[in-house]
């Protein structure tokens, strides 16, 4: 009798302890213009733009938000940004590096687990600068091109 008295505070336990986590969790809720805006803006737009070789826009909230489930995806898979190295052999310290850090994939995963809100509507997000598509982007690294060519349209 001790020991189902036992196991029933037990499991008492780990439900109460359970369900204020899931209400911590809840609580912490992560939106795109607090939290994701930011990390899709930093990694994805160069891409995900007008002009961009990236398939779709992410400029803004109403571009993202169809394809977040699709975003949550790629990016738990580390396959968006696109990774041309192995995460654990080698050099890791790399100039110029788009990897997300596991924080910044945690963030975008639980958003969307979240069902991706939009969050308060008076935050406005800062839009990144970039190069027109057609520039080249590594100018200042490299120089100007000896010869471009265009892309067929």
């Amino acid at each position: 009798m001790k020991a189902v008295r036992k196991s029933g505070a037990l499991l008492g336990s780990a439900i109460a302890l359970t369900m204020s986590a899931g209400a911590q969790a809840q609580q912490e809720e992560i939106t795109y213009n607090s939290h994701v805006a930011d990390i899709i803006n930093e990694n994805c737009v160069v891409c995900h733009r007008e002009g961009g070789v990236g398939p779709m826009q992410f400029e803004n909230y109403d571009q993202v938000r169809p394809w977040a489930p699709l975003i949550s995806m790629k990016v738990a898979n580390r396959e968006m940004p696109p990774y041309a190295y192995d995460q654990h052999i080698g050099i890791q310290d790399l100039e110029g590096d788009w990897r997300l850090s596991q924080d910044e994939i945690d963030t975008v995963v639980a958003w969307v687990n979240q069902g991706s809100p939009m969050g308060d509507a008076d935050i406005v997000v800062e839009q990144p600068s970039f190069p027109a598509p057609d520039d080249w982007t590594f100018a200042s690294m490299f120089g100007q091109p000896d010869k471009k060519k265009r892309k067929k349209k």
